[in-house]
């Protein structure tokens, strides 16, 4: 599983440096066109991922569009067990897991201090999947039922084993590290929660968009033009829409 720590994002961009430092002494003479067209992708997406971590604080880990726990979570309910040695790799994951929820809550504090907040109007999303996760082991998103172990039909013990493993870790390690997340959440942070929604209102918080607008679009527009062309599009889809009720005689 990803290791969310600000330990491990600063290994990552020692390593991004490096290769980069190896990719800029390559000749794009000596190499194909192809590989020149690979280098300079590659140059660029090392360069931002490098900018990218003076934003680190900024990355809200409970964010609906920056969060990492449904990806996460997918990877146990798509987890695919069809040799035996899968059903201790699947449990080994599962075990990792409240550490992963202890790194989030471990941000969320540290950006709390930082009075990076996520909005009280975006607080519902996250506090609501939290809570839907959190069910006993039997009805748990983690929990393995018998359709998904048919490789393992000749040996009912096994599965047995698996699942009471599977279960054990749910309640007695998961869903107390989730309760305590959300809890969180839901109280000493949610307290602190601003009205106001945006990047801006953040330390930072305008570069960091300003970053997000380039990285995503790799157009030289400030977010505010960006803006401009949004308005200006939802003007023009609500004409053609009119026009389209109009002709459709569609009140």
């Amino acid at each position: 599983l990803p290791d969310l720590s600000f330990k491990k994002a600063q290994s990552d961009v020692k390593k991004f440096m490096s290769w980069l430092q190896e990719l800029k002494e390559v000749k794009p003479e000596e190499i194909t066109y192809d590989e020149s067209l690979t280098r300079e992708i590659l140059i660029w997406e090392m360069e931002n991922q490098t900018k990218a971590h003076n934003f680190f604080w900024l990355n809200i880990p409970i964010a609906v569009y920056s969060s990492p726990i449904p990806n996460i979570n997918r990877v146990f309910t798509e987890f695919k067990l069809e040799q035996e040695k899968n059903l201790q790799q699947y449990l080994n994951l599962l075990i990792q897991y409240p550490t992963i929820i202890d790194e989030v809550m471990a941000r969320l504090k540290h950006q709390l201090q930082k009075k990076i907040v996520l909005p009280g109007a975006a607080l519902g999303l996250p506090g609501y999947y939290l809570s839907s996760i959190i069910q006993p082991a039997d009805k748990s998103i983690f929990f393995v039922r018998k359709n998904r172990l048919q490789a393992f039909v000749q040996n009912l013990p096994k599965i047995s084993e698996f699942q009471q493993n599977v279960a054990n870790i749910v309640t007695n390690s998961l869903n107390p590290k989730l309760k305590k997340l959300l809890s969180f959440i839901q109280g000493e942070y949610a307290k602190e929660a601003p009205d106001r929604v945006g990047l801006w209102q953040y330390p930072g918080g305008k570069d960091y968009y300003e970053f997000l607008v380039k990285y995503n679009t790799s157009l030289d527009l400030n977010p505010a033009e960006i803006h401009k062309i949004g308005l200006r599009e939802i003007k023009n889809l609500l004409e053609k829409m009119d026009k389209i009720r109009q002709h459709l005689k569609f009140d």
